[in-house]
């Protein structure tokens, strides 16, 4: 700023020069306006606003030469710390897709033991049932005979695929027939 208003100063210098020369060739012809501006007033003002504005414009370029250096340190910075946080966004979201996995395949291991369970009890259930049936039907025969033809129709049910026999004990308990 200082400078720029000595600069201003200088070149208001130069132009009162000019508006003398201007002045003297009116009032007093070409010859003497000639010899004011022989002395070399006009060439050394503006030798100096020359060498003022190149120290300006040299004062200018170190500055904007610094910004620009400052300005693509912070640049690079600033795409390292993206690439940072980029990196460090992916490998959350591969951590945390890695524990949804993990969580889905408990989650369908518990779920094919529950199956099995389930099935395993339904069977239970459904066996138990039979036994009930048999022994209420068993409950209602009058005569081992009937309590023979009864357990041959239900055991192919109750056991299915099994081979065996059903043999009773006689009522001293030394004899099974």
């Amino acid at each position: 700023l200082k400078s720029l208003e000595l600069c201003r100063k200088e070149a208001q210098r130069r132009i009162e020069l000019a508006a003398e020369i201007i002045d003297t060739f009116d009032r007093e012809g070409q010859e003497a306006a000639f010899a004011i501006v022989r002395k070399g007033m006009g060439k050394k003002e503006m030798d100096e606003i020359r060498q003022l504005i190149g120290d300006m414009t040299a004062r200018e370029r170190l500055v904007l030469q610094s910004r620009r250096v400052m300005t693509e340190e912070a640049l690079e910075m600033t795409l390292y710390i993206a690439a940072g946080g980029l990196g460090l966004c992916f490998t959350i979201m591969g951590f945390v897709f890695y524990q949804i996995a993990q969580e889905n395949n408990r989650r369908r291991h518990v779920e094919q033991n529950l199956k099995s369970a389930l099935g395993e009890m339904e069977s239970l259930s459904q066996e138990n049932q039979h036994i009930s049936h048999m022994a209420e039907y068993l409950q209602s025969c009058r005569s081992p005979e009937e309590a023979y033809k009864l357990l041959e129709d239900i055991m192919p049910v109750l056991f299915p695929g099994s081979y065996g026999r059903i043999s009773t004990f006689n009522n001293s308990r030394n004899l099974i027939e």
